[in-house]
């Protein structure tokens, strides 16, 4: 004898109609809310991760100017003053600085030299030990939501010392 099989589904009690829907949508709204989570943490992520790259550009040119002011040192002391150019440096006469100041505009951004905005800045100073060489680079990112631009500063020192 084979036993028989109900096709009727068992009856909920009189309380639970529409429980289980009711938790589905609960679980569909805390994932929802986790996953807009992540997404502000991605948005704050990429933001963070631009604001390196341009203070990574920064540090290499600052690095690239010393080491332009190094070497020119160890061939001719003098020419080390020449460097020098107080804030807004926008032209120089001399030409690797010249050089310098046209990829500091190419690779930061909101560096006008023409309007002399976030224009860089170096100071030579010059004492019996040897010179201190002081650079500041500035830059400003424009907003995304147009607010006031998110700005950056980098300053680097370095001493040379005659031999």
């Amino acid at each position: 004898m084979t036993p028989r099989i109900s096709s009727q589904r068992p009856r909920l009690r009189k309380g639970q109609d529409g429980l289980i829907l009711l938790e589905s949508l609960v679980a569909i709204l805390i994932f929802s809310l986790g996953v807009l989570a992540l997404l502000a943490l991605q948005g704050n992520t990429m933001k963070r991760v631009g604001d390196n790259k341009y203070r990574a550009d920064a540090a290499y040119l600052a690095n690239e100017l010393i080491g332009t002011i190094w070497a020119t040192g160890a061939v001719d002391k003098a020419k080390i003053n020449t460097f020098a150019c107080a804030a807004p440096c926008v032209d120089s006469s001399n030409v690797e600085l010249k050089a310098w100041l046209g990829r500091v505009q190419g690779a930061l951004p909101g560096v006008v030299l023409a309007s002399k905005a976030n224009a860089p800045a170096i100071t030579v100073v010059n004492s019996a030990a040897g010179r201190q060489v002081t650079i500041t680079l500035n830059w400003a990112v424009p907003s995304t939501q147009g607010g006031a631009p998110m700005t950056g500063r980098y300053q680097a020192t370095a001493y040379i010392n005659p031999n």
